[in-house]
């Protein structure tokens, strides 16, 4: 029953991050172009906090599970014990990352927005923000999926390797053509706004009416 208990908080310590991480990433997506206040900032604070206690969970909650199987007898480990130890590590030493680098950066651009700060800035943030979301994911993953308990450590590899590709494509392509693609969405909505402009009244009111 106990570790049961135990098992149950470290499912929400997963969940917890996982959930403050799309949080962050998904607000962070939404005001690329607008300006950074210091409201915003003291929200990615106090989710950089709440983050830390995530782990915090995953760590106590994991080693005691960790040493209730294997004894702490590196023998005993099976690969996905190796790839889940490794992706907490890895996640810990991001977390930090983001608080000594991507924190510090993001309050000297406060009044500027991402996409207009420096390309090399850009991909420094977005990349530390993508492998924090391929973490989280990763750990869901090896948490959930009962195949990985008997697939050996090359296995196991190939498919997580997946859960960072691609967040750290997109954090790239972002970072590098992020400011190129807002000033072509922001130039072809000038463009309709002007056609329909430049419509009669009759048509522009046609084009407005929802269809039933």
């Amino acid at each position: 029953m106990l570790l049961d208990i135990i098992r149950f908080g470290h499912v929400i310590g997963i969940a917890l991050g996982l959930g403050l991480a799309i949080y962050a990433d998904g607000r962070f997506l939404r005001a690329l172009s607008s300006p950074i206040r210091e409201g915003a900032l003291e929200d990615l604070r106090a989710n950089h906090a709440h983050v830390f206690v995530a782990m915090g969970i995953l760590w106590t909650t994991g080693l005691v599970l960790l040493y209730a199987r294997t004894g702490f007898i590196p023998s005993e480990f099976a690969p996905k014990l190796f790839f889940k130890v490794g992706v907490v590590s890895l996640l810990t030493a991001n977390a930090i990352l983001i608080g000594r680098r991507v924190m510090p950066k993001l309050e000297r651009y406060e009044g500027s927005s991402y996409l207009q700060m420096p390309v090399l800035v850009r991909l420094q943030i977005s990349v530390i923000g993508a492998v924090s979301a391929a973490c989280w994911l990763s750990l869901l993953a090896l948490g959930v999926f009962q195949d990985f308990k008997r697939m050996e450590a090359g296995a196991i590899a190939d498919v997580l390797q997946w859960f960072f590709i691609l967040p750290l494509t997109g954090a790239v392509l972002l970072s590098l053509f992020g400011p190129l693609g807002f000033v072509l969405h922001r130039y072809w909505t000038r463009r309709r706004i002007s056609l329909v402009q430049s419509q009669p009244l009759y048509v522009q009111h046609r084009m407005y009416v929802p269809r039933r």
